[in-house]
C-alpha cells in the first residue's frame, strides 16, 4: 500500500488513472494523392500520397488513402510504361510493314518461295544501290517495273519464243537505240541498233533474233506515234498501272533505260489520235479517262474517236461536252465551236472555245480535241 508523503494517509491505489484522447485531424495530402492518383497522374499522385503518409502521425488520420494513393500511382505508372512501349513496337511494326510493301513493289529477281509463302527478291533503294527484302509471293507477280543494268552482259543466254514482238516504223529513219522489242514472262527485250551504246550488249535470243534485256516485270508494252515526223515512243505499264517511258531516242546518256511517265496511274491503254497538223497520244485509265500527264500545257480533252469526253487533271476530273458550232461572220471558213465544262460533275458558267479554220483542216478529220486548261486559286481558266 502506498501513503502519502505529506500526511501519512493511505492513498487510494485502486484508483482509476484517466488518458486523454489525442484529436484527429484531416489528411490532406493523403486525400489529394488518392484523387490525383486516381484520376489524373500516377506520378504526382504517388507522390502527394507519400507525403500523405509521412503525415498520417501528425494528423491521426489518412493512412488507407495514402497507401492506396501509393498503390494506384505505381500501378498507374507501369500501366503507362507498357502502353508506350507497346506502342513504340506497334508503330515501329507499322512502320517496318510499309517499308516493307514499298520495297516489294519495286521487286525483282524474286527466289524460291519458303514454306510461309516469302521469297527473296531484290530492289534498288533511292540511292540506286541493289539490295534484297523478303516478299510475299502474292506481290511479286505486281512489282513495278525496274530497269535491269544494261552495261552488263546477261549470263543466263536465254532462247525464248512465243514473244510479243512491237516494231518499230523504219521509214522515218530515226536514231533508235532499239527498233524491235519482244514482250515474253514478264520482261521486256530489244534488238538493238547501230545507235545502241557499245556498253550493252545482246545476250539473249528471242523468237530467234538476238536481244538485250531492258526491263522487268512487264504487264503491257505500247508503241506510239506523235508529232508531224512520225516518230515513235515506246511505254510499258507494270503490274500496278503505273506508266513508263524506255528512253530510245536522245536519251542524253540514259538510253534504254525507262523513266516514270508523271500522273500515269491504273493505266490501261495508251494510243494515238489525230489532231490538227499532227499526231498526239493519250493515255487512259480504268476509269475511262485520258490522264494529263503533262506538267508546261494542261489540256483537257475529247477522244472523238473513242467517245472519251473526262480528262483527269491530278485529282480533278474535267468533262467536255459539246455544245455548239457557228461560222464565223466575217469568214465562213472560221468556225466557232464551243462545249461546255464540268469540274468534278460541276458545271461550269462559262464556256470553253476551239476556233478552226477550215482552209487547213476539217473539225471532223480531227480525232482529239484539245483545250488548254489552267489552273490558279482552286479554278480554272481555258
Amino acid at each position: 500500500m502506498n501513503f502519502d508523503p505529506n500526511t501519512g494517509e493511505p492513498l487510494n491505489n485502486n484508483a482509476q488513472q484517466t488518458t486523454i484522447p489525442t484529436q484527429s485531424k484531416s489528411n490532406g495530402m493523403a486525400i489529394a494523392g488518392f484523387i490525383v492518383s486516381l484520376l489524373v497522374s500516377g506520378l504526382i499522385g504517388l507522390i502527394l500520397s507519400i507525403v500523405g503518409l509521412n503525415k498520417v502521425k501528425e494528423c491521426n488520420s489518412g493512412k488507407g488513402l495514402a497507401i492506396a494513393g501509393i498503390i494506384i500511382g505505381i500501378l498507374r505508372m507501369i500501366g503507362t510504361i507498357i502502353a508506350c512501349i507497346l506502342l513504340f513496337f506497334t508503330f515501329g511494326l507499322f512502320g517496318a510493314a510499309i517499308n516493307q510493301a514499298a520495297n516489294c513493289s519495286m521487286a525483282y529477281d524474286c527466289g524460291t518461295p519458303n514454306s510461309s509463302g516469302m521469297a527473296e527478291c531484290k530492289y534498288r533503294d533511292g540511292d540506286n544501290v541493289e539490295q534484297t527484302v523478303s516478299c510475299p509471293v502474292s506481290n511479286v507477280p505486281t512489282t513495278k517495273a525496274i530497269t535491269t543494268n544494261t552495261t552488263k552482259s546477261s549470263t543466263s543466254g536465254n532462247k525464248l519464243t512465243g514473244a510479243k514482238e512491237y516494231k518499230l516504223d523504219d521509214e522515218v529513219e530515226a536514231a533508235y537505240y532499239a527498233d524491235t522489242f519482244y514482250l515474253i514472262n514478264n520482261n521486256v527485250y530489244g534488238h538493238l541498233t547501230k545507235n545502241a551504246p557499245k556498253s550493252i550488249k545482246a545476250s539473249d535470243n528471242v523468237n530467234g533474233v538476238d536481244v538485250a534485256l531492258i526491263v522487268r516485270n512487264v504487264v503491257d508494252v505500247f508503241v506510239v506515234e506523235y508529232g508531224q515526223a512520225g516518230f515513235q515512243k515506246v511505254f510499258i505499264v507494270d503490274g500496278l498501272g503505273d506508266a513508263y517511258e524506255i528512253l530510245n531516242l536522245d536519251s542524253k546518256g540514259q538510253e534504254l533505260y525507262i523513266k516514270k511517265v508523271n500522273g500515269a496511274k491504273n493505266i490501261k491503254n495508251i494510243y494515238s489520235l489525230h489532231v490538227f497538223d499532227a499526231i498526239d497520244y493519250v493515255f487512259v485509265n480504268n476509269k475511262n479517262q485520258i490522264v494529263e500527264t503533262r506538267t508546261d500545257h494542261t489540256y483537257a480533252y475529247i477522244d472523238k474517236k473513242n467517245n472519251i469526253n473526262e480528262t483527269l487533271i491530278g485529282s480533278d476530273v474535267i468533262k467536255l461536252i459539246f455544245n455548239n458550232s457557228e461560222k464565223d461572220s466575217k469568214n465562213e471558213k472560221l468556225v466557232h465551236y464551243s462545249y461546255d465544262v464540268y469540274v468534278n460533275g460541276t458545271k461550269q458558267d462559262k464556256k470553253a472555245t476551239l476556233d478552226v479554220n477550215e482552209d487547213f483542216e476539217s473539225y471532223s478529220d480531227v480525232d482529239l480535241i484539245q483545250i488548254e486548261m489552267k489552273k490558279s486559286g482552286g479554278k480554272y481558266t481555258y
